[in-house]
């Protein structure tokens, strides 16, 4: 090929001659070096085309994602989102300068040695990682939407050198990752907040109250279990048992089968207890309210001159309870509030303080 290159230009030319040899070879040379000129543009221009995907090979990316499901870090101190449930923890193995977003917000950040830790609200799938230098990872996408009070690693292959990394790219949909899925077994269900649906759990909250009315104070527990709607039980009492009797006697001491009234010590024995089962349901994210209905006695006894009890008939009651109330929660915590009707006509105002589990 170069031989016929240079032939072209022997037009007219006598090769016997030095300065027509000098000449040919001169016109030789130059046809070589255009030639190499034209190799070396379209190599260039073949460069500049090719996808920035192909010539950038400085750009980050994510090595790994998977859950921890020994890490208690997002468990016992739990980080609460707007709509107060306990946010998952993302720990990224990655320097400070990465910026992340996502679509549902990010509610904390925090930097540790060696990691950048995200908490991020329940059911989040994408994640968008910025670095001023380095470029954009544009919504990476978990394998499944991030579970509450769970804690993940998510680990950023830095570029082989960083510090020659001059053209940011934006890249769609990373390639998948390994995934070990973790279980939780905090809130199932679901109701509807705004235009998101958040997901409930069953819970169990454990209440400890306190009635008063025409009898003294009275202390009880409710123990109740529930997603959006549940039920309970409550029992309450004086914890004093009646002491065995003798006899009856009318509301004024008088015995009527014998009928006369003995002489009275002025002691008297009342033992009161209620048990009541219902409903409770949850109104907002803070308020919920409860109703029930049950059983409840209460007996009374005065005691003789002479050492005996006689169980006073006419004031001693037993029968159909019924109550209702209202919960306020703060956290895990709540107050409660309500009023109790006892049989006989008794009505109690009830305080209560608890917990959620």
């Amino acid at each position: 090929m170069r031989w016929h290159f240079c032939m072209r230009y022997k037009t007219n030319l006598k090769p016997t001659l030095l300065g027509v040899q000098i000449k040919y070879v001169y016109l030789c040379i130059l046809g070589i070096m255009s030639k190499i000129k034209l190799s070396i543009i379209i190599l260039f221009t073949a460069l500049w085309w090719l996808p920035a995907e192909t010539v950038q090979a400085q750009n980050f990316a994510v090595s790994n994602f998977r859950a921890l499901p020994n890490d208690i870090s997002a468990y016992i101190q739990p980080v609460r989102d707007l709509n107060d449930e306990a946010c998952a923890l993302i720990k990224v193995v990655a320097p400070e300068e990465f910026a992340f977003s996502t679509p549902l917000g990010i509610v904390k950040r925090h930097s540790e040695v060696g990691e950048v830790w995200l908490y991020v609200p329940k059911g989040t799938r994408l994640l968008t990682i910025k670095h001023p230098k380095w470029g954009v990872l544009r919504d990476y996408r978990f394998p499944q939407s991030l579970e509450s009070r769970m804690t993940y690693e998510l680990v950023i292959a830095l570029p082989p050198s960083a510090n020659d990394a001059k053209q940011l790219v934006v890249r769609r949909f990373p390639s998948k990752v390994s995934f070990a899925k973790a279980k939780a077994t905090l809130y199932p269900s679901s109701i509807s907040v705004g235009k998101r649906k958040r997901t409930l759990h069953w819970e169990w909250a454990v209440t400890l109250t306190a009635s008063a009315g025409k009898e003294k104070l009275l202390p009880g527990m409710r123990v109740a279990v529930m997603k959006c709607h549940g039920f309970y039980v409550f029992g309450q009492t004086n914890f004093k048992q009646m002491p065995s009797t003798s006899g009856e006697c009318a509301a004024d001491g008088s015995i009527p089968s014998e009928g006369y009234t003995p002489y009275y010590s002025g002691k008297t024995s009342t033992s009161v207890y209620m048990f009541t089962a219902g409903g409770i349901h949850r109104l907002s994210t803070h308020f919920y309210c409860y109703e029930g209905v049950g059983y409840s006695s209460n007996s009374l006894a005065w005691e003789t001159s002479d050492g005996e009890w006689m169980r006073n008939e006419p004031l001693s009651v037993k029968g159909f309870a019924a109550e209702i109330g209202a919960m306020y929660r703060i956290r895990n915590l709540h107050v409660q509030a309500g009023v109790q009707k006892m049989a006989g006509n008794n009505w109690n105002g009830l305080l209560g303080v608890g917990v959620f589990f």
